[in-house]
């Protein structure tokens, strides 16, 4: 293994162990106590997000991202185009939204295309991670991981939704 695989393998450790550190589960929680939180949150989708991705959602939604996360939400078949400024969360809304409709059992398909196949791996690498490490979906949806099926351009998680990274050419 060369230095620049090493490296990367490390900053995906630590990339995991922050989401594993940010979705703590209260143990104390029963089956049905889990259940009934998982309706309610699914029910409030804002809530959901906060819930399950602390970490990524760190402040409060602004008007624009609540508007756009109800239109995705409720249009899941809907073509959404986010012209919004760079750092206005966009690839990160999106993937609330994916999840959320993926773990739902809405979504069974996920396609993430960019220019090349390392910039789309890169967007599907939150994803991936998330459903590997995150404490709180594994404590409310079960393990996702899908062995056999695992890599870091294609997976098919658990829930049935295959998420596929494609690059242009």
């Amino acid at each position: 293994m060369i230095q620049q695989d090493r490296d990367s393998l490390r900053k995906w450790e630590e990339y995991k162990e922050d989401i594993t550190r940010s979705t703590p589960v209260d143990s104390n929680m029963s089956k049905a106590e889990i259940e009934k939180h998982r309706l309610y949150l699914e029910a409030h989708p804002e809530e959901w997000i906060a819930f399950f991705f602390p970490k990524f959602a760190k402040y409060p939604f602004a008007t624009f991202h609540k508007k756009a996360i109800k239109r995705i939400l409720n249009n899941p078949e809907w073509y959404e185009v986010l012209s919004w400024s760079r750092e206005l969360a966009k690839s990160t809304v999106v993937m609330f939204c994916v999840m959320y409709l993926a773990l739902t059992g809405k979504k069974k398909n996920v396609m993430l295309a960019s220019a090349t196949q390392d910039s789309a791996r890169r967007l599907l690498d939150p994803y991936r991670a998330n459903f590997e490490v995150n404490g709180r979906i594994k404590a409310y949806y079960g393990q996702k991981i899908n062995l056999g099926s695992w890599t870091d351009t294609e997976f098919i998680a658990k829930c049935g939704c295959a998420f596929r990274a494609i690059g242009a050419g």
